[in-house]
């Protein structure tokens, strides 16, 4: 029997063929999983009404060789709670960031609660400081971490404000700096602690300096581009807002 029950989180809808769907989603059970939705471009599809970006759903799914294929649909509670565009532009990011950075049917939990109670917390909190906070998280989660307390050259404890490089990952002390790497301070290193070890389901404020929050997004979006090595569509969105 390769039929199976598992909670999703949809990251992206695409029309396919004549009267179908597509869609890369996130699983609890199963990581990240491509399904087919038959049907689901048809008015009178139950299915297709609820194939959206970012739908929370509770799927029974038939296991495939390359796509699984969507049986049954139930939406769950909605994740975001207002349609609103900064609130959208920043869960699109997310979800884009999070289709990019991980492999398909590796199942891996962790992911998938980080992506649920980001996506919640953008209802509440911040959007940006919790879009920030869900990068570091999930490239935690994805082992690919910049390096901000040793220098990425030489392994020398970093202290005091510093330079990093996105390119080469992370900090970069002054005995091996060549010039070509960004500003980047000893509070920027603190937001960014700060944020990795934030509880997104939890309620609370979070103050940051405007000056650090820059900093720490501008190495970050671009650590997101070398380590993707292609422009995020999301990205180049949020940039416009």
């Amino acid at each position: 029997n390769n039929l199976y029950q598992d909670d999703i989180i949809i990251l992206r809808v695409r029309d396919w063929q004549t009267s179908d769907k597509i869609a890369d989603a996130f699983s609890r059970g199963r990581g990240r999983i491509l399904f087919i939705a038959y049907g689901a471009r048809h008015i009178k599809n139950r299915n297709g009404a609820l194939m959206q970006n970012l739908a929370h759903a509770s799927a029974q799914l038939a296991a495939g060789q390359k796509f699984d294929t969507l049986r049954q649909c139930e939406l769950l509670e909605p994740l975001l709670s207002s349609p609103d565009i900064t609130k959208f532009a920043y869960a699109s990011f997310a979800a884009e960031l999070t289709i990019e950075a991980t492999p398909e049917r590796e199942p891996q939990e962790e992911i998938y609660l980080l992506l649920r109670d980001a996506l919640k917390a953008m209802n509440s909190r911040n959007p940006r400081l919790v879009g920030l906070a869900f990068v570091i998280k999930l490239f935690v989660l994805c082992g690919i971490s910049p390096s901000f307390d040793n220098c990425v050259c030489c392994g020398r404890a970093i202290e005091g404000d510093a330079w990093a490089s996105a390119v080469q990952g992370g900090c970069v002390c002054g005995g091996c700096r060549t010039g070509a790497e960004a500003d980047f301070s000893q509070s920027a290193r603190a937001l960014s602690a700060a944020l990795r070890d934030i509880d997104l389901a939890a309620a609370g404020g979070f103050t940051v300096k405007g000056h650090d929050l820059l900093m720490l997004e501008e190495f970050l979006y671009k650590f997101i581009l070398a380590q993707i090595e292609k422009p995020l569509k999301s990205l180049q969105f949020l940039n416009k807002l």
